[in-house]
């Protein structure tokens, strides 16, 4: 199991450094998920913070991790030491079947070969009822996303990276079923990556706040054999997302940019609603031209009627008015 080497732009496990003030850690959530008066084996000793919050709370506790000089901060807080590389196996020669109430994984699964492996194994070290807590930093979290938009990646000290689902499949690839996932919340710019925000457009950063999970910096899960759980479990924020999601510069030249596109849409609707005004009185003219010109059509019909019809009259009158004056030449005659 390879030990984390501190980096500005890696993803900084199980650190409180960029928790919201007063939010629980994944450490905390671990020990909160744990409960009290255990027999725990922790893979992975880190800092040393799982360890005393689960002595504190009268777990014992069995540390297993790949060298001394790596668990040094937590030996003191441990009932036993085991210093074995899981990577290489061995895990059952080192330790006995059935010995422990709780197996913690604490920010360890995503810097190991073979995650799944070593999970299953080590499962099998619990006993009927036992149970798996896990922490894993949130390969989705805002920042990550943020800083490979600027061509880095900032999980540089894992070998897995794991979102909700994927942790919640390789539990289930085990046989294990999660009946518990919890998470903690950082801001994009207040999480496990560093982000140049100077050379992001602030309404890239504003949209990746708003996204799934992309406020969720570690998922801490609890699992038991598959068949004593029941549906996969919702992701239960440690703090609000409201109470993370910064208001800043960024939100606030999101807000104006959102007027400007509100303002552009309404001044749109508006000229759409004035071209379909004049639409329509256009239309309203082109009938009462076609009705005009129809108008004087009929009246040019009915002119032309009357002439002709006057015409015939005429003739009528001029044809009897000659026939007339002959009768009455006859008589003269």
């Amino acid at each position: 199991m390879p030990r984390p080497a501190p980096s500005g732009d890696s993803v900084k496990q199980d650190s409180a450094d960029s928790e919201p003030l007063g939010s629980p850690t994944s450490q905390d959530l671990v020990v909160e998920l744990v409960g009290s008066g255990h027999d725990v084996l922790l893979v992975g000793c880190a800092d040393g913070a799982v360890a005393r919050g689960l002595a504190a709370a009268g777990c014992r506790v069995t540390g297993l991790d790949i060298d001394e000089s790596v668990a040094s901060e937590a030996v003191e807080s441990l009932d036993r030491l085991v210093v074995l590389d899981l990577d290489g196996g061995g895990i059952h020669d080192a330790l006995s079947p059935a010995t422990f109430d709780v197996l913690v994984l604490a920010g360890t699964l995503g810097r190991l070969v073979d995650p799944a492996g070593v999970l299953r194994d080590a499962a099998r070290l619990l006993r009927e009822h036992g149970r798996v807590v896990a922490s894993v930093p949130n390969v989705a979290h805002g920042s990550v996303r943020l800083a490979l938009l600027q061509g880095r990646w900032g999980a540089d000290e894992q070998l897995h990276g794991f979102t909700d689902r994927s942790l919640l499949d390789l539990l289930e690839s085990v046989g294990l079923a999660a009946d518990a996932l919890r998470s903690t919340v950082a801001d994009p710019l207040e999480g496990p990556v560093a982000v140049d925000d100077a050379i992001v457009l602030p309404r890239v950063i504003e949209w990746v706040r708003h996204q799934p999970t992309a406020l969720d910096r570690d998922y801490v899960v609890a699992a038991r054999r598959a068949g004593e759980a029941g549906p996969r479990p919702a992701v239960e924020p440690a703090a609000s997302y409201a109470s993370v999601r910064r208001h800043d510069r960024y939100s606030e030249q999101m807000e104006q940019d959102q007027k400007a596109r509100y303002d552009l849409l309404t001044m749109r609707d508006h000229i759409i609603g004035l071209e379909a005004s004049v639409a329509a009185a256009q239309a309203r003219e082109a009938d009462a031209r076609s009705r005009l010109r129809a108008a004087n059509k009929r009246l040019r019909e009915q002119a032309e009627e009357k002439v002709v019809a006057g015409d015939a009259a005429s003739d009528s009158e001029r044809g009897g008015v000659r026939s007339a004056l002959r009768r009455r030449g006859t008589r003269n005659v």
